[in-house]
Protein backbone atom coordinates (compact mmCIF):
# COMPACT_ATOMS: atom_id res chain seq x y z
CA UNK A 1 0.00 0.00 0.00
CA UNK A 2 1.07 3.61 -1.01
CA UNK A 3 2.95 5.51 1.92
CA UNK A 4 1.00 8.64 2.53
CA UNK A 5 2.30 11.87 4.04
CA UNK A 6 0.70 13.18 7.17
CA UNK A 7 -0.34 16.61 4.18
CA UNK A 8 -2.43 13.73 1.88
CA UNK A 9 -5.55 15.17 1.15
CA UNK A 10 -8.64 12.88 2.99
CA UNK A 11 -9.66 9.70 0.98
CA UNK A 12 -12.65 9.04 0.71
CA UNK A 13 -13.94 5.87 -1.28
CA UNK A 14 -17.90 6.25 -1.35
CA UNK A 15 -19.76 8.99 -3.05
CA UNK A 16 -22.44 11.18 -0.80
CA UNK A 17 -25.18 9.29 -1.94
CA UNK A 18 -23.96 5.75 -0.99
CA UNK A 19 -23.45 6.77 1.92
CA UNK A 20 -26.37 8.31 3.11
CA UNK A 21 -27.11 4.70 2.15
CA UNK A 22 -25.21 3.04 5.03
CA UNK A 23 -26.47 4.45 8.03
CA UNK A 24 -26.60 0.57 9.57
CA UNK A 25 -25.05 -1.25 12.34
CA UNK A 26 -23.30 -4.59 12.83
CA UNK A 27 -26.15 -5.72 15.07
CA UNK A 28 -28.53 -5.07 11.98
CA UNK A 29 -30.04 -2.02 13.36
CA UNK A 30 -30.83 0.09 10.51
CA UNK A 31 -30.23 4.17 11.66
CA UNK A 32 -33.01 5.79 10.24
CA UNK A 33 -32.89 9.05 11.66
CA UNK A 34 -30.37 11.72 12.48
CA UNK A 35 -31.59 14.32 14.67
CA UNK A 36 -30.55 18.13 14.11
CA UNK A 37 -27.84 17.53 16.54
CA UNK A 38 -26.26 15.54 14.69
CA UNK A 39 -27.10 12.35 17.53
CA UNK A 40 -27.93 8.82 16.02
CA UNK A 41 -29.65 6.33 18.02
CA UNK A 42 -27.10 3.27 17.12
CA UNK A 43 -28.63 0.28 19.55
CA UNK A 44 -30.84 -0.39 22.71
CA UNK A 45 -29.48 -0.14 25.88
CA UNK A 46 -29.67 -4.19 26.20
CA UNK A 47 -26.87 -4.32 23.39
CA UNK A 48 -24.64 -3.17 25.84
CA UNK A 49 -26.07 -4.81 29.41
CA UNK A 50 -28.17 -7.94 28.75
CA UNK A 51 -30.32 -9.92 31.30
CA UNK A 52 -27.57 -11.79 33.01
CA UNK A 53 -28.36 -15.30 32.82
CA UNK A 54 -25.82 -16.81 34.84
CA UNK A 55 -24.30 -14.43 37.06
CA UNK A 56 -20.62 -15.45 35.90
CA UNK A 57 -18.04 -13.14 34.07
CA UNK A 58 -18.02 -13.44 30.20
CA UNK A 59 -16.05 -16.47 28.34
CA UNK A 60 -14.63 -17.12 24.92
CA UNK A 61 -17.32 -18.00 22.51
CA UNK A 62 -16.84 -22.17 22.07
CA UNK A 63 -16.45 -21.95 17.95
CA UNK A 64 -15.42 -24.83 15.55
CA UNK A 65 -12.70 -22.50 13.83
CA UNK A 66 -9.61 -20.53 15.89
CA UNK A 67 -10.86 -16.91 16.40
CA UNK A 68 -9.23 -14.09 14.07
CA UNK A 69 -8.01 -12.07 16.88
CA UNK A 70 -7.73 -12.41 20.75
CA UNK A 71 -10.91 -12.64 23.17
CA UNK A 72 -11.46 -9.64 24.93
CA UNK A 73 -14.52 -9.31 27.48
CA UNK A 74 -15.09 -5.83 25.66
CA UNK A 75 -18.49 -5.04 24.17
CA UNK A 76 -18.49 -3.61 20.29
CA UNK A 77 -20.95 -2.77 18.14
CA UNK A 78 -19.79 -1.25 14.79
CA UNK A 79 -21.28 1.45 12.39
CA UNK A 80 -21.51 2.42 9.39
CA UNK A 81 -23.24 6.43 9.41
CA UNK A 82 -22.84 8.38 6.68
CA UNK A 83 -20.41 6.31 4.80
CA UNK A 84 -17.55 6.77 7.80
CA UNK A 85 -16.86 3.46 9.82
CA UNK A 86 -16.82 3.91 13.69
CA UNK A 87 -16.82 1.44 16.84
CA UNK A 88 -18.05 2.20 20.41
CA UNK A 89 -16.76 0.10 22.81
CA UNK A 90 -17.49 -0.44 26.41
CA UNK A 91 -14.74 -1.43 28.46
CA UNK A 92 -14.98 -1.22 32.10
CA UNK A 93 -18.27 0.04 32.05
CA UNK A 94 -17.07 2.99 29.95
CA UNK A 95 -18.19 3.51 26.48
CA UNK A 96 -15.65 5.12 23.93
CA UNK A 97 -16.24 5.78 20.14
CA UNK A 98 -13.53 5.72 17.80
CA UNK A 99 -13.21 5.14 13.81
CA UNK A 100 -12.76 1.23 13.39
CA UNK A 101 -9.79 1.55 10.54
CA UNK A 102 -6.57 2.21 11.69
CA UNK A 103 -4.64 5.62 10.91
CA UNK A 104 -1.77 4.04 10.49
CA UNK A 105 -2.02 1.95 7.31
CA UNK A 106 -6.05 0.96 7.46
CA UNK A 107 -5.87 -2.34 9.55
CA UNK A 108 -9.11 -3.52 11.59
CA UNK A 109 -8.06 -1.19 14.48
CA UNK A 110 -11.79 -1.82 16.26
CA UNK A 111 -11.25 -5.83 16.20
CA UNK A 112 -7.61 -5.47 17.98
CA UNK A 113 -7.49 -6.75 21.68
CA UNK A 114 -7.03 -3.74 24.19
CA UNK A 115 -4.08 -4.10 26.40
CA UNK A 116 -2.99 -1.25 29.25
CA UNK A 117 -0.02 1.04 28.23
CA UNK A 118 0.97 3.43 31.64
CA UNK A 119 -2.67 3.26 32.45
CA UNK A 120 -4.12 4.00 29.33
CA UNK A 121 -6.57 1.39 27.69
CA UNK A 122 -5.52 1.23 24.27
CA UNK A 123 -6.34 -0.93 21.23
CA UNK A 124 -3.81 -2.96 20.14
CA UNK A 125 -4.08 -3.27 15.99
CA UNK A 126 -3.63 -6.62 14.53
CA UNK A 127 -2.17 -5.67 11.96
CA UNK A 128 0.89 -3.74 13.20
CA UNK A 129 0.37 -4.02 16.84
CA UNK A 130 0.15 -0.11 17.03
CA UNK A 131 -1.21 0.88 20.46
CA UNK A 132 -4.25 3.77 19.98
CA UNK A 133 -5.58 4.66 23.20
CA UNK A 134 -9.23 4.77 23.71
CA UNK A 135 -9.53 7.80 25.98
CA UNK A 136 -8.26 10.01 23.31
CA UNK A 137 -7.00 8.37 20.48
CA UNK A 138 -3.27 8.99 20.86
CA UNK A 139 -0.91 6.36 19.29
CA UNK A 140 1.83 4.62 22.65
CA UNK A 141 4.50 3.86 21.24
CA UNK A 142 7.20 2.18 23.39
CA UNK A 143 11.17 3.55 23.53
CA UNK A 144 13.90 0.90 22.81
CA UNK A 145 16.95 2.22 24.80
CA UNK A 146 20.25 1.46 23.59
CA UNK A 147 22.70 -0.31 25.92
CA UNK A 148 26.51 0.75 26.32
CA UNK A 149 27.27 -3.16 24.62
CA UNK A 150 25.12 -2.02 21.84
CA UNK A 151 21.69 -4.31 22.72
CA UNK A 152 18.29 -2.80 23.03
CA UNK A 153 16.54 -2.33 26.07
CA UNK A 154 12.77 -2.25 26.38
CA UNK A 155 12.08 1.63 27.67
CA UNK A 156 9.01 3.73 28.78
CA UNK A 157 6.32 4.31 26.83
CA UNK A 158 5.22 7.52 25.33
CA UNK A 159 2.88 9.48 23.11
CA UNK A 160 2.99 10.73 20.18
CA UNK A 161 -0.23 12.74 20.08
CA UNK A 162 -3.83 12.17 19.03
CA UNK A 163 -4.20 9.73 15.38
CA UNK A 164 -7.31 8.19 15.20
CA UNK A 165 -10.51 10.43 15.33
CA UNK A 166 -12.89 9.57 18.71
CA UNK A 167 -16.45 10.26 18.44
CA UNK A 168 -19.54 11.48 21.31
CA UNK A 169 -21.35 8.82 22.87
CA UNK A 170 -23.62 8.77 25.41
CA UNK A 171 -25.99 5.89 27.23
CA UNK A 172 -29.54 7.16 27.44
CA UNK A 173 -32.50 5.59 28.60
CA UNK A 174 -33.60 4.29 25.70
CA UNK A 175 -30.53 3.25 23.92
CA UNK A 176 -27.03 4.15 23.10
CA UNK A 177 -26.39 7.25 20.93
CA UNK A 178 -23.29 9.17 18.83
CA UNK A 179 -22.79 11.84 17.00
CA UNK A 180 -19.98 12.23 14.79
CA UNK A 181 -16.68 14.85 15.54
CA UNK A 182 -15.73 16.41 12.14
CA UNK A 183 -13.62 18.99 14.03
CA UNK A 184 -10.18 19.57 12.19
CA UNK A 185 -7.95 16.91 10.78
CA UNK A 186 -6.21 13.84 12.00
CA UNK A 187 -5.12 10.65 10.91
CA UNK A 188 -7.17 8.36 10.52
CA UNK A 189 -9.81 10.78 8.41
CA UNK A 190 -7.58 8.92 5.46
CA UNK A 191 -9.27 5.34 5.94
CA UNK A 192 -12.40 6.34 7.47
CA UNK A 193 -14.61 5.33 4.30
CA UNK A 194 -12.56 2.58 3.13
CA UNK A 195 -15.06 0.35 2.27
CA UNK A 196 -13.92 -2.97 1.86
CA UNK A 197 -11.65 -2.91 5.63
CA UNK A 198 -15.01 -1.10 7.20
CA UNK A 199 -17.35 -3.34 5.90
CA UNK A 200 -15.48 -6.70 6.60
CA UNK A 201 -15.52 -5.19 10.45
CA UNK A 202 -19.09 -4.84 10.53
CA UNK A 203 -19.50 -8.13 9.43
CA UNK A 204 -17.40 -9.82 12.34
CA UNK A 205 -19.77 -7.54 14.80
CA UNK A 206 -19.56 -7.54 18.25
CA UNK A 207 -16.54 -9.57 19.65
CA UNK A 208 -18.47 -11.33 21.73
CA UNK A 209 -20.64 -13.28 19.43
CA UNK A 210 -18.16 -15.10 17.22
CA UNK A 211 -21.16 -17.04 15.24
CA UNK A 212 -20.66 -17.93 11.94
CA UNK A 213 -17.31 -17.39 10.19
CA UNK A 214 -17.47 -14.71 7.61
CA UNK A 215 -17.41 -15.13 4.12
CA UNK A 216 -14.36 -14.35 2.18
CA UNK A 217 -13.37 -12.54 -1.12
CA UNK A 218 -11.52 -14.07 -3.38
CA UNK A 219 -8.33 -14.76 -2.07
CA UNK A 220 -8.90 -13.41 1.18
CA UNK A 221 -8.85 -15.32 4.17
CA UNK A 222 -12.09 -16.56 6.03
CA UNK A 223 -10.90 -15.76 9.27
CA UNK A 224 -9.38 -11.75 9.14
CA UNK A 225 -10.27 -9.03 7.01
CA UNK A 226 -7.23 -9.55 5.45
CA UNK A 227 -5.03 -12.33 5.19
CA UNK A 228 -1.53 -10.92 4.56
CA UNK A 229 -1.04 -7.23 6.05
CA UNK A 230 0.97 -4.59 4.05
CA UNK A 231 4.18 -4.66 5.13
CA UNK A 232 4.28 -1.40 7.73
CA UNK A 233 5.47 1.94 5.69
CA UNK A 234 8.33 2.87 7.65
CA UNK A 235 9.81 0.89 10.60
CA UNK A 236 12.58 1.53 13.11
CA UNK A 237 13.99 -0.59 15.50
CA UNK A 238 15.62 2.46 17.23
CA UNK A 239 13.13 4.71 18.90
CA UNK A 240 12.15 8.24 17.99
CA UNK A 241 9.10 9.94 18.86
CA UNK A 242 7.70 8.82 15.84
CA UNK A 243 4.29 7.18 14.51
CA UNK A 244 5.88 4.71 13.24
CA UNK A 245 7.92 3.52 16.26
CA UNK A 246 6.53 -0.05 17.29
Amino acid sequence: MANRGKNSPVRRTQSPTRALKDNITSTGMIIETIDEDGWAKIADKSVFHPPSTSGGASTPPQTNYPLPYPYTSAKRVHVCLNGRYISIIEYKDELHCLDSICFHSGGPLALGDIEDVGGHPCLKCPWHFYHVSLNDGEKWYQEADIQPDGSLKAGSWKSVGARQRRHHVEMRDDGVYVKLNLEGEIASDRYAFEYETGNRIMQHGDVNEWTLPMQASPGLSAHSPRSTPPTSPRRSLISTESEDVW
